[in-house]
């Protein structure tokens, strides 16, 4: 290679990276080195890097961009074909067994996360997939009750929750214009005609098993349709998608594609943009938010690196996915044994950002409490009829036990366990007073701590 090109800047960082992704051997051009595109697959080389700005550019498909966001860039990444009919492609998923004519609440919820345990991992073509969303069936892509079971998912799913006076066919052609047109949509329960709100869905050809790799896509989509309210939510891993009886449904025959590279490709690119950073490894115990369940995991620091420049806003969205983060009146609220808890006296939140990355400094700690903050969905406290014990939550005008959810949205809990109690055998009017009286009161204090 040429003496002149082996001193520019980021010379080392390509070759090495061509080398990782295997795109061939680079070919010198100027301050350019060309080589095979890692965006799309082909066998001409045409994909350049500019060694002195670090600047990328296919001809041929058209990505472009700079060495720093080249990992990101990767992880997103997903292309569109055309298949014969979409509604024929099968795809490996999860449906409750109990169809619902209006939206899923309270107890509901419950009752069908645990239904789901017990139904299978299926084959679904798409045909048969609508039909069963379009009668009111919920869907689990993943199948995972929680983060730590989730082990790939085929299909993406983002929620439009529009607030704007735009029809089913408006928001479709936004989606053609933006370049994200879904393998189907259908609207959802809360639609109305002056107000459309809706789901896209995109079926990819293999099951994406990167959870990173799904986060990335995931938050790109919702990137993309954000002026129309995408909910930032859909990220989160254990995801159910409610179904709907509206039979307007959009059906395309577009099937996508995600990264073509390994995990551990992409880990060896992480290390590579990593480099100079005082410590890549750190260990962290991850915390299950469902079932209090721990593991010891030994993370790369260098994941949220750009250079010497720590990605705060990535790490906070990853945070967010983890623990359920919320705003309850403006404030950062995370989920962990039942309830939402923010409590800056002891720091709460800062001692869960130090659990994952311990050497992270004060300030960009403020950072990630921003982004909380920034990117968090906004939400109410569940309705005073239900409450949190310590064996799991209770309808009071439904009392059975049911076990704790994300979804439903409580920040104290009863310090005692809920026995079902048999009404017709059981005529105890101090258990009726008291239970009379903490709805009550919760009535009128949301936050009462008993």
């Amino acid at each position: 290679m040429e003496t002149d090109i082996q001193s520019n800047k980021y010379t080392k960082q390509i070759l090495k990276l061509a080398q990782v992704l295997d795109l061939g051997k680079p070919r010198v051009s100027g301050n350019d080195l060309n080589m095979l595109c890692p965006f799309h697959k082909e066998s001409n080389p045409s994909f350049g890097f500019n060694t002195e700005t670090g600047l990328y550019n296919c001809f041929s498909c058209g990505a472009k961009g700079h060495i720093s966001k080249l990992l990101e860039n990767l992880r997103c990444n997903i292309l569109a074909e055309r298949t014969d009919s979409i509604e024929d492609f099968e795809v490996t998923t999860k449906i409750d067994t109990v169809s619902y004519s209006i939206k899923p609440s309270g107890g509901e919820v419950g009752g069908i996360r645990n239904r789901l345990v017990d139904v299978p991992l299926s084959k679904y073509t798409i045909r048969e997939l609508l039909e069963k969303i379009t009668t009111g069936h919920t869907v689990s892509l993943s199948g995972a009750k929680t983060n730590s079971e989730w082990q790939g998912q085929q299909v993406v799913m983002i929620d439009i929750d529009n607030d704007y006076s735009v029809n089913f066919k408006e928001l479709i052609d936004f989606a053609k214009n933006v370049g994200f047109e879904p393998s189907f949509a259908y609207q959802t329960f809360s639609s109305t005609d002056n107000m459309c709100r809706c789901r896209f869905a995109y079926v990819f050809k293999e099951v994406i098993t990167d959870k990173q790799i799904y986060s990335s896509i995931a938050n790109k989509l919702i990137f993309a349709f954000y002026e129309y309210g995408a909910d930032k939510s859909c990220a989160d891993l254990c995801r159910l998608f409610y179904g709907t009886m509206n039979k307007d449904v959009y059906t395309s025959n577009l099937i996508y594609s995600s990264c073509r590279f390994t995990s551990e490709q992409l880990n060896e690119v992480a290390k590579i943009f990593g480099k100079g950073y005082r410590s890549t490894k750190s260990k962290r115990v991850i915390a299950d938010s469902t079932t209090g369940d721990t593991e010891t995991e030994e993370v790369d620091i260098s994941l949220y690196m750009v250079g010497k420049k720590f990605q705060h806003d990535k790490f906070a969205k990853d945070l967010m996915q983890q623990y359920h983060f919320i705003t309850l009146n403006a404030i950062p609220h995370f989920y962990r044994d039942g309830l939402y808890i923010n409590n800056y006296s002891n720091r709460d939140i800062e001692k869960l950002i130090k659990k994952y990355l311990p050497s992270l400094g004060s300030l960009l700690i403020k950072e990630v409490l921003n982004d909380l903050a920034l990117f968090s969905e906004s939400k109410k406290e569940t309705d005073y009829h239900t409450l949190a014990f310590k064996n799991g939550l209770v309808d009071i005008e439904n009392p059975e036990l049911k076990p704790f959810t994300p979804d439903v949205v409580l920040t104290s809990k009863l310090d005692v366990n809920f026995v079902n109690l048999d009404i017709n055998t059981c005529n105890n009017a101090t258990v009726d007073k008291f239970m009379s009286d903490i709805t009550d009161r919760r009535q009128r204090n949301r936050n009462i701590i008993i």
